[in-house]
């Protein structure tokens, strides 16, 4: 998949909304420029920064649709829960915390908001899912955009206000050369690479009832639960540990990991076994293990950067809960001329021209 169009569209939005940022002052608040590009944007007061995230679940509910429709099981609540990950992960990245979650839930047609089972586990999914990230649940809006969206489908989305208070726990990307790379499993796919997936279900005799390696049917391994990060950084924060920068691994795989703007190599070696269905994708889609990574999280969800005398308090707030995901030290940051994403374990180095969002 290519994100080159998108990315482009995302450069040229930041450019027009830089010339909005005066229209705020009035609240005592001002924006915090250096945020500007990262997966969370921040707003600074006199006592606290602000942030706002808009995310989605993109096409993989039609998994969820088609895992349904051939009555094999309810995923609903999967897909509110990785709707609401979706969004509550990327704050993380800069210590912010999700004050709430609200939902928008944009349907073909009134069917969606019909079938009782389907309500019940969506809204308990969501719930689920805010209560673990520690945040509220404050409703939503809905819309039937008939010939928009087609049939029953829907597109999942939301969006979430965050807050960072005290401002000490700003986590401010101040990166240098010697940080640890310290890297959270993630459970899957974590919402994305569905259209793929779901390109390679199709051609698959049995759909996605085809058996994976570990026994699992390939749609229910597309629709595991995403981990939930925030409460985990969160904890660290508040052991007073010094993060220099978090990254949430989605779109662009582990290109992310050079999302930051200065020029820094990262150097990786040693990566997380990859859940089975990577590779299932792998295999099937017949896709170069370059491609899986430059795409996929490949079973690392959320990268942090740290000083190397943190590692021990942060294994230690690890060891303390009781979190979904495993904790892996991964690989060191040095100075490079251009940032560069340097993979020994499967000899690939990815250059700074493969990942522009900024």
């Amino acid at each position: 998949m290519s994100y080159d169009v998108q990315d482009r569209f995302k450069r040229m939005a930041q450019e027009v909304a830089a010339r909005s940022c005066s229209n705020i002052g009035r609240f005592g608040l001002s924006f915090v420029e250096w945020t500007r590009g990262e997966s969370i944007q921040l707003y600074e007061h006199r006592d606290f920064y602000l942030g706002h995230v808009d995310e989605g679940l993109g096409t993989l509910n039609l998994v969820h649709d088609k895992m349904f429709f051939h009555k094999w099981h309810s995923y609903d609540r999967s897909a509110a829960y990785n709707t609401v990950a979706s969004i509550v992960n990327d704050g993380a990245m800069l210590g912010a915390m999700p004050i709430n979650v609200h939902a928008h839930i944009a349907a073909g047609g009134e069917h969606w908001f019909v079938h009782e089972e389907r309500i019940h586990e969506f809204l308990e999914g969501w719930l689920e899912a805010c209560t673990d990230a520690r945040c509220g649940y404050d409703g939503g809006e809905t819309a039937i955009l008939r010939d928009l969206v087609k049939g029953s489908s829907a597109v999942l989305s939301g969006s979430s206000t965050f807050i960072i208070s005290p401002k000490s726990r700003l986590i401010r990307r101040n990166i240098e050369a010697g940080d640890l790379i310290l890297l959270l499993s993630s459970s899957g796919i974590h919402a994305n690479g569905a259209t793929l997936a779901r390109d390679i279900a199709e051609k698959l005799p049995n759909g996605y009832q085809t058996k994976m390696s570990d026994g699992r049917m390939f749609g229910e391994a597309l629709c595991e639960k995403s981990h939930i990060y925030p409460p985990f950084i969160e904890d660290c924060l508040n052991a007073g540990a010094e993060i220099h920068y978090g990254v949430h691994i989605t779109g662009h795989g582990w290109r992310k990991l050079m999302r930051a703007p200065e020029p820094f190599a990262y150097i990786i070696n040693d990566v997380p076994t990859p859940q089975p269905v990577f590779d299932f994708i792998a295999q099937k889609g017949k896709v170069p293990s370059r491609n899986m990574y430059g795409d996929y999280n490949m079973g690392a969800g959320f990268a942090l950067y740290v000083p190397w005398y943190e590692e021990h308090r942060i294994r230690s707030v690890w060891a303390a809960g009781n979190y979904p995901f495993a904790l892996m030290e991964a690989g060191y940051i040095e100075k490079s001329a251009k940032r560069r994403v340097v993979i020994n374990p499967i000899q690939e180095t990815f250059e700074e021209k493969e990942l522009q969002v900024r």
